[in-house]
């Protein structure tokens, strides 16, 4: 087992790497591997959630960006271990080079799974790799017979990837809107 509380108590769990997800995955995106986090990637997280972040942020002069920057990535690393401890938090590899991280709950909830974030490095966006996620996140849902639920800030571009592939809005909190997919065959709330 993982001693790191970020990457959740299930890190090594053996279900993880079998879980139907990762082969849904790879089969939509040609290249597409998953390696959970560890220590030594923790700065390249941080840099793909600054570059995600800040773009949400543009306008805000330096240094007050990078101290808002500082206070979310702790507030972000809190939340993930306290709202999702079984979380998995993982890179995404693209042909072997990261291009992103993605923290996904599928085994603390029965009665969902939990996208709670996945964000991928600015030249690397519009290449397949989020609609690739997101479809094998619908996927394992009608396979498992849960709905995934995800988040994202009401200006994300990928709204339009979540509306065209089925996703509906379910509520909003403050900026952040929330996405369903329900799951084939039956919905639970």
């Amino acid at each position: 087992m993982s001693s790191d509380p970020h990457t959740g108590p299930d890190a090594d769990h053996p279900a993880r790497a079998d879980h139907p997800y990762y082969a849904l995955a790879r089969g939509l995106v040609p290249g597409l591997d998953f390696r959970p986090v560890e220590e030594a990637d923790w700065p390249f997280v941080r840099g793909v959630f600054d570059a995600f972040r800040g773009a949400e942020l543009s306008g805000i002069p330096q240094p007050v960006l990078g101290q808002i920057l500082d206070m979310q990535w702790r507030v972000q690393r809190t939340g993930w271990q306290t709202v999702f401890p079984g979380a998995w938090i993982d890179l995404l590899l693209l042909r072997g080079a990261p291009v992103g991280y993605q923290v996904l709950d599928v085994l603390s909830r029965a009665s969902r799974i939990q996208g709670v974030e996945i964000a991928l490095l600015p030249d690397r966006r519009g290449g397949g790799v989020a609609v690739g996620v997101l479809r094998a996140l619908r996927r394992t849902a009608d396979l498992l017979g849960r709905p995934v639920h995800i988040h994202h800030h009401q200006d994300n571009p990928v709204r339009r990837i979540t509306a065209r592939l089925g996703w509906r809005e379910c509520g909003r909190h403050g900026p952040m809107v929330e996405l369903r997919y329900p799951a084939a065959g039956g919905d639970v709330p």
